[in-house]
């Protein structure tokens, strides 16, 4: 999900202004501790995003074990935070239509596969992650909704043409 996370955080932060979400990946500074950190944006935040692409429970580490269920991985180390600070987890699906099976998550992320999960399409960008907007109750006036829509547009276009470019280059 990392190409897809990167998108939704850049559009996210173009609708609702720069800095207005935490993506580990830009937002923690080297050298900071990456629990600290979590810790300390959690306790700003009203809920945690958690994006969920086609395997996402089956990726595996460098020892060919799923990720999730080492205790050192980033995922597994942001939901369990976000679990103990009591921050709502919405499971995003990215590019598949439902959540993990329960079997096939650690006993400790097994509760997520019973939150209510909303789906991102690819092919519906634009309306899917305006509906997201609006089922989180993040409301856009007028104006701020035609620009939020333009900017919908834009960034569709260029993960489009992204993963066009991607796909074209495995073929």
């Amino acid at each position: 999900t990392g190409g897809d996370a990167g998108w939704l955080n850049d559009t996210l932060n173009q609708l609702l202004g720069s800095g207005s979400t935490f993506f580990d990946l830009s937002s923690i500074v080297p050298g900071s501790d990456f629990e600290v950190e979590l810790n300390r944006a959690l306790s700003q935040t009203r809920f945690l995003l958690a994006l969920i692409g086609p395997k996402w429970e089956m990726i595996e580490d460098s020892v060919h074990k799923p990720r999730l269920y080492d205790e050192d991985d980033y995922v597994r180390m942001e939901l369990l935070a976000a679990i103990e600070n009591c921050v709502p987890i919405v499971p995003v699906l990215l590019n598949r239509n439902s959540v993990p099976n329960a079997t096939d998550l650690p006993d400790v992320l097994r509760p997520i596969t019973k939150l209510e999960a909303f789906e991102i399409r690819r092919n519906r960008w634009i309306d899917d992650v305006s509906a997201l907007l609006k089922k989180l109750d993040i409301a856009l006036d007028p104006d701020e909704d035609r620009q939020a829509r333009q900017v919908l547009r834009d960034t569709r276009q260029a993960w489009q043409d992204g993963y066009e470019r991607r796909e074209s280059k495995m073929k």
